[in-house]
């Protein structure tokens, strides 16, 4: 079989001249050669498509990273709600008062309202006596 076909008939009528000395016809995806400057024509679009993506990839990092900087702070503290919610306790800073018992030896950790917070044996240095804890000790 010949390669090209009806190639001095004018590519209008060309059409033509195949349905009518076709036996049937049908449609079939097949791949076609490009020429030169097609494929020029293609590697143009294919940069241009790859610095339009440059350009959303970039928006993309501005977005995610504004995305993170709001999420962080909410995940954080969604996190220690939780947290609240899983020990039914909450972690908090404030000034704690640090109380010496010499009878048990014993420094207690007594937040403001007077509850006691936290304990650990006395350090070597805190078990001097003091005229003050003495007088702590009987009033408490």
């Amino acid at each position: 079989m010949e390669s090209k076909i009806f190639q001095n008939v004018p590519e209008k009528e060309r059409v033509q001249y195949l349905r009518d000395n076709a036996v049937s016809s049908e449609q079939k995806t097949y791949m076609r050669a490009l020429d030169k400057s097609e494929v020029i024509e293609l590697q143009n679009k294919y940069a241009q498509k790859a610095i339009e993506l440059n350009i959303a990839d970039e928006t993309l990092k501005m977005h995610r990273e504004a995305f993170k900087n709001t999420a962080k702070p909410l995940k954080s503290e969604m996190s220690k709600i939780i947290q609240g919610i899983r020990t039914s306790s909450e972690e908090i800073t404030e000034e704690v008062y640090l109380l010496a018992d010499m009878d048990e030896e014993m420094m207690g950790y007594y937040n403001s309202l007077g509850e006691l917070i936290y304990s650990r044996p006395l350090l070597s240095s805190e078990r001097q006596f003091s005229i003050t804890s003495s007088v702590m000790h009987k009033i408490g």
